[in-house]
C-alpha cells in the first residue's frame, strides 16, 4: 500500500515535471507525420542535381562512379525519406519525358570511373539530356544528344548547365 502510494505520487510529480514539455512537443507538431515532398524543379535543376549526386559519390567512393551504374549512383544521393520513389524518378528524368521507366538522360561514358576534380576535364560534359532513354543510359554528348528537345542541355564536371553543340 505505501510502495503503490510512493508510485502514484513519482508518476503525478512526473506528469506536473514532463507536462509542459510534453504540451509543447504536441503544439509545436513534432509528432505529427510529415507530408512527402513533390519534386518541381526544371530540367536544368535536375542535371544540377544530379551533378551533385554524382560528385557527393565520387567524394566518398574516389571516383565517378562506372557509367554503366551511373543513376544507381546517384539514386541513393537523390533519394530522402520525405520523397517517395516516382519523386526520385522524376528528379532523374529529361525534358520531353513524360512516362514511368524512359529517362532520358545519359553520362559521358568517356569519364566513367573518372577523377572529377581534374581541372583538364572540368567542361567536358558529364551528364547529358540524350537520345536514348534506358535506366543507366551512356553515350557521348557530341553524338547522342536528345533530339526529342530543340536545344539538348548538358551538365559539365565544373556544375555548368551548358546548351549541347549541334
Amino acid at each position: 500500500m505505501i510502495a503503490g502510494a510512493i508510485a502514484g505520487a513519482v508518476v503525478v510529480g512526473l506528469a506536473v515535471w514532463l507536462g509542459p514539455l510534453v504540451l509543447a512537443v504536441v503544439r509545436g507538431g513534432f509528432l505529427e507525420a510529415t507530408p512527402d515532398r513533390e519534386f518541381q524543379g526544371s530540367h536544368i535543376q535536375v542535371l544540377k542535381d544530379v551533378h551533385r549526386a554524382l560528385l557527393a559519390y565520387a567524394d566518398s567512393e574516389g571516383a565517378l562512379p562506372r557509367a554503366e551504374g551511373w543513376m544507381d549512383a546517384a539514386w541513393t544521393r537523390l533519394k530522402t525519406s520525405d520523397m517517395k520513389d516516382d519523386q526520385v524518378r522524376r528528379r532523374l528524368q529529361a525534358r520531353g519525358i513524360g512516362e514511368d521507366g524512359r529517362y532520358g538522360l545519359a553520362m559521358n561514358e568517356s569519364l566513367s570511373e573518372g577523377d572529377p576534380w581534374n581541372p583538364e576535364d572540368e567542361t567536358r560534359i558529364l551528364v547529358f539530356e540524350s537520345q536514348a532513354d534506358g535506366w543507366n543510359a551512356v553515350g557521348d554528348p557530341a553524338k547522342d544528344a536528345s533530339d526529342r528537345v530543340a536545344d539538348p542541355m548538358g551538365v559539365t564536371l565544373a556544375g555548368e548547365v551548358v546548351p549541347l553543340a549541334p
